[in-house]
């Protein structure tokens, strides 16, 4: 368990970039941004008060599930262990990385509805339903996705499965 466990909530500033290691493990790096909203007292309007940028390294299992799954802008839950990464720029400068060690990565669901894919970690392949998408980067090895065309998602009617967009996984045979 990691000593200074910490949640990060941000966007996605670009989508996953994913690479698979020569022994065969996959990596997904993303970067987020943490944006600190203050009210004006004056004008009653929000403001940006600073945005803190994030590297995050997933690693295996949890790589190939955010490739998967998050594209830039994504709003995502971050919980890991974090840290700086002192370096030396190109000019020569000092220059400084926050990271974070991740434990989870999650979408937030107060922005965007999703559907869990469960993994047969045995056979090692997905089963169930995933949000739709290009099927860019979808896990290595998997079925790719079946997209189906389903109205807008609305928040505020009641909630139906085929008013969420969604993309059905063909089962595999075996």
């Amino acid at each position: 368990m990691p000593n200074n466990q910490t949640i990060v909530v941000g966007n996605l500033t670009r989508d996953p970039d994913v690479r698979l290691l020569p022994d065969g493990t996959t990596l997904a790096e993303i970067t987020i941004a943490e944006n600190k909203r203050r009210r004006d007292t004056g004008t009653g309007e929000w403001r940006d008060v600073r945005t803190t940028f994030w590297t995050v390294t997933c690693w295996r299992l949890l790589g190939i599930h955010v490739a998967a799954s998050l594209r830039k802008g994504d709003r995502v839950v971050v919980t890991g262990e974090t840290f700086q990464d002192d370096w030396v720029g190109s000019d020569g400068q000092p220059r400084r990385t926050l990271k974070i060690d991740p434990v989870s990565v999650a979408v937030d669901l107060a922005r965007a509805p999703a559907r869990v894919v469960r993994q047969d970690a045995v056979l090692g392949r997905m089963q169930g339903t995933a949000v739709a998408g290009d099927g860019a980067g979808w896990a290595p090895g998997a079925p790719e996705p079946v997209v189906e065309e389903h109205p807008p998602y609305d928040p505020d009617e009641t909630p139906d499965e085929t008013r969420v967009p969604m993309a059905t996984v063909p089962a595999s045979e075996g």
